[in-house]
C-alpha cells in the first residue's frame, strides 16, 4: 500500500519558534537532526504546502516510501533518517503563566502584535463612551436592537454585532477567542491557541489585545443589549 506523501524539512534549532502557531496543527511532528538543527513532518495538503513555504527552513523535500525528494526531482536525494519523531505540541509545549514567588505579584503576560496589510471582516467597534452615549440617543431603535455592549475599564465602550455604529474608533476582528484591531495580527510564532491558554480563558470569555501591550478580559455575561436605557445606565455608572 502506498504510503500518502508528506512535506520534510529542516529547520535551524532558533527558528523553532517560528512553529509556534501551528502547534494545534495534526500530523506536524518534529525530530533532532542534531545539535543546531531539526526535522520537520507534515502532511502533504494544499493548506500545509502553503504553510510550509513561508518557513524558514534550510532544505525543503516531498517525502514518498520513505525516501526525500527535492521539488520537481524524479530521483531522491537521500532517506529520511531515523529519530524520535514528537508531536509539535508536545516539542512546543502552549506557554502558562509564570509564577510569582511567594508574597510576589505573578509574571506580567506581554501581549505582542505586528501592523497586518491584510483586510479584516470586524466583528466588533471600540469607541469612547461619551461618542456611544451620544449616538444611541437618535441611533434607529432597530439597529440599536442588533447590538450588544459592553463597558470597559477606560470607560470605552465595545460594541458587538451588525452592522456596526457609524463612529469612530478601533474595528476590531475574531480568531478564537481572540478580538484584535484591524491592521494589527499575532507575530507569526503565536498561535491564537497561546494566549487563550496564557490568560487561562473559560469558554465563556473573550481577550481584547491592544497594540500598546495589553489587554482587556471580557466575560460573554457582560455584553448587554444596546437599548438607550442600558447604555445610560452603564455610561452614568462608570463617569460617577
Amino acid at each position: 500500500m502506498t504510503s500518502p506523501p508528506q512535506l520534510v524539512g529542516l529547520l535551524a534549532g532558533k527558528e523553532l519558534p517560528a512553529l509556534g502557531r501551528y502547534r494545534a496543527e495534526q500530523g506536524w511532528t518534529v525530530s533532532a537532526a542534531d545539535e543546531k538543527n531539526f526535522w520537520l513532518r507534515i502532511p502533504f495538503t494544499e493548506k500545509n504546502r502553503k504553510a510550509f513555504e513561508k518557513l524558514p527552513l534550510l532544505h525543503r523535500w516531498e517525502l514518498r516510501e520513505g525516501l526525500l525528494f527535492r521539488r520537481n526531482h524524479q530521483l531522491p536525494e537521500q532517506s529520511l533518517p531515523e529519530g524520535e519523531w514528537k508531536p509539535l505540541c508536545d516539542a512546543l509545549p502552549f506557554p502558562r503563566p509564570a509564577t510569582g514567588l511567594p508574597a510576589c505579584p505573578p509574571a506580567r503576560i506581554i501581549v505582542q502584535l505586528v501592523p497586518s496589510p491584510l483586510e479584516q471582516e470586524p466583528i466588533a467597534l471600540l469607541t469612547e463612551g461619551e461618542r456611544a452615549g451620544k449616538w444611541s440617543e437618535t441611533a434607529f431603535l432597530p439597529r440599536l436592537k442588533k447590538l450588544q455592549f459592553s463597558v470597559c475599564e477606560t470607560t470605552e465602550v465595545l460594541f458587538l454585532g451588525f452592522p456596526l455604529p457609524p463612529l469612530e474608533g478601533t474595528a476590531l476582528y475574531q480568531i478564537g477567542r481572540l478580538l484584535l484591531p484591524c491592521g494589527w495580527a499575532l507575530p507569526d510564532f503565536i498561535h491564537p491557541l497561546d494566549y487563550e491558554e496564557a490568560f487561562s480563558l473559560r469558554a465563556d470569555e473573550l481577550l481584547l489585545l491592544r497594540p500598546d501591550h495589553t489587554a482587556d478580559r471580557l466575560l460573554k455575561e457582560q455584553l448587554l443589549p444596546a437599548t438607550r436605557a442600558y447604555l445610560r445606565a452603564s455610561l452614568s455608572t462608570t463617569h460617577a
